[in-house]
């Protein structure tokens, strides 16, 4: 497989045109039909259901396609990342985290450490998987922001304490319960609260602790983005880190009681280079002041 064959592939299961597709790619039809015909002999399976002038997508074409755009999609980045160390870095720092709230001083962090560090290319990496700690132990990523509890009785490992973050109620901006001070389970008396999905365990022992004595109904809510988008929608109201407290002005985040507080830190692996290091302690630095 190469890489013309990848880009004839995805632009015809774009357009479902092969003359659609040559034409956007600036290429014959013939030579586009020759690289996708060559790919799916290779591959072993047809990728597209030919019918006189109509394709579509078989059902295994329909499931190459998605994730070759994915592959696609991440080795494009991956190649200008490494343009854009080689071009004028000797070193370079992963910072690991799943949301850009999460580490407000990061941008600030990086203006920082470049004017000490013209040579290091500092590079932020989002992954919102379950398997983020297996990835920073992998070698995915040189610091990690994570919840002291994941990293509990883990060696070889050090841990800086950054911050630790508390839970707030999220409730809609025109939310009757923005006139309180101060919110409590009883406030939330028969109403609807986003529970479980992608919740840490001391979040989730929270939210069984204000349901348990209280007319207060739940619905599930499998990560944050939907969480927020059935605040939004007027359906529910939710229990967060406010870790995620961002400049949206469709949402109140409201102090609440009972409440816990969750400790995180960077994390890195023993040995790293003195710039990693010197790096944790600038951001650290900023959320200490």
């Amino acid at each position: 497989m190469n890489q013309q064959e990848v880009n004839c592939t995805l632009e015809a299961a774009k357009t479902l045109n092969f003359n659609r597709a040559a034409e956007n790619l600036y290429l014959s039809q013939p030579t586009l039909s020759h690289h996708i015909k060559t790919l799916e002999n290779e591959l072993g399976f047809q990728i597209f259901i030919r019918n006189g002038r109509n394709i579509s997508l078989s059902d295994p074409g329909k499931l190459f396609c998605q994730g070759l755009r994915e592959i696609d999609a991440d080795l494009k980045r991956l190649i200008e990342q490494c343009q854009n160390f080689s071009n004028a870095y000797q070193e370079s720092i992963r910072v690991s985290l799943f949301t850009r709230s999460a580490v407000k001083y990061l941008p600030q962090a990086m203006q920082i450490f470049s004017q000490q560090a013209t040579e290091v290319y500092v590079e932020p990496i989002f992954d919102q998987s379950a398997n983020r700690l297996d990835h920073f132990l992998a070698g995915q990523s040189d610091i990690l922001l994570v919840r002291d509890q994941e990293i509990k009785n883990m060696r070889r490992l050090v841990a800086y304490p950054l911050y630790e973050s508390v839970v707030k109620l999220v409730v809609k901006r025109d939310d009757p319960l923005t006139k309180l001070s101060v919110v409590t389970p009883a406030d939330l008396t028969g109403r609807t609260l986003l529970v479980g999905g992608g919740s840490p365990r001391e979040l989730c022992a929270l939210q069984d602790e204000v349901t348990s004595h209280h007319n207060i109904k739940t619905m599930i809510s499998h990560d944050h983005a939907t969480t927020l988008t059935r605040v939004a929608a007027g359906q529910a109201v939710c229990l967060s880190p406010d870790l995620y407290q961002d400049d949206d002005p469709n949402f109140i985040w409201l102090n609440f009681q009972p409440t816990i507080q969750m400790p995180y830190s960077l994390v890195v692996k023993q040995g790293v280079s003195q710039k990693v290091t010197d790096f944790v302690q600038v951001l650290r630095r900023l959320y200490q002041a």
